[in-house]
């Protein structure tokens, strides 16, 4: 997959600049693909989560990118994990009810206890505060797939991230009707919902105000420049 290709390139250019800051860039986060299944864990520390919580972000952008809707769950509990893919515990039962029963939309249901736990981080974690939305409609909390820095606000960069985002999805969404046509019966419908909760998410986090740029961005973030060029 190359959304999985370039998130794996990213972590190694962005694991390279800690290194030579003399910074430490995390030591207990695994992630692992199989099937249409993506499993993060770490130890729950505030560091390790905001490196856990970032992965997923980036990954989940990855896919709206490409016309696909991330579905999933962050809970907190007990999780055997290994490198050489074990993966066992209540953690990854509770994650995957939630992902089946739950969520719905494409969205990250974040449960109760994890919301309690990532509200521990406070302002002074490495990527800056993890915002978890509240759902008008059904009170869910969910991960923001774009992360700010001052809470409410987004950098600029963040802020292109966004536009990018609902241009690409767009783009895809529009092949996919052209190469698949449209979609009818049940799965017709499930199709339209998912794929306007998404639309009404960007709008939402598009419509937020950008931060003046007093917050800098981190240094491998490097703002666009904008052209007026043809």
């Amino acid at each position: 997959m190359n959304v999985v290709a370039g998130r794996v390139q990213t972590e190694a250019t962005r694991k390279e600049i800690f290194i030579r800051s003399g910074r430490t860039y995390g030591t207990s986060v695994l992630a692992q693909f199989f099937s249409d299944t993506f499993v993060c864990s770490c130890e729950p520390s505030r560091e390790e989560t905001g490196l856990l919580v970032d992965h997923v972000q980036k990954v989940c952008q990855g896919f709206i990118g490409n016309g696909l809707l991330p579905r999933g769950a962050i809970v907190l509990g007990d999780l055997m994990h290994t490198e050489g893919g074990i993966l066992v515990g209540q953690a990854l039962v509770e994650a995957h009810k939630i992902e089946t029963s739950i969520a719905k939309y494409p969205r990250v249901v974040v449960s109760d206890d994890a919301r309690r736990f990532l509200a521990l981080r406070g302002p002074s974690g490495l990527f800056g505060p993890t915002q978890v939305r509240n759902d008008p409609w059904d009170g869910l909390s969910y991960l923001d797939l774009f992360p700010t820095w001052t809470p409410g606000r987004r950098t600029p960069y963040i802020h292109d991230e966004i536009l990018d985002a609902q241009a690409m999805f767009e783009a895809a969404v529009k092949r996919d009707r052209r190469d698949v046509g449209p979609r009818t019966g049940v799965a017709g419908l499930t199709v339209r919902a998912n794929r306007q909760w998404m639309r009404s998410y960007l709008a939402e986090i598009g419509r937020e105000p950008a931060d003046d740029g007093s917050v800098p961005s981190p240094p491998w973030h490097v703002r666009r420049q904008k052209s007026n060029d043809a």
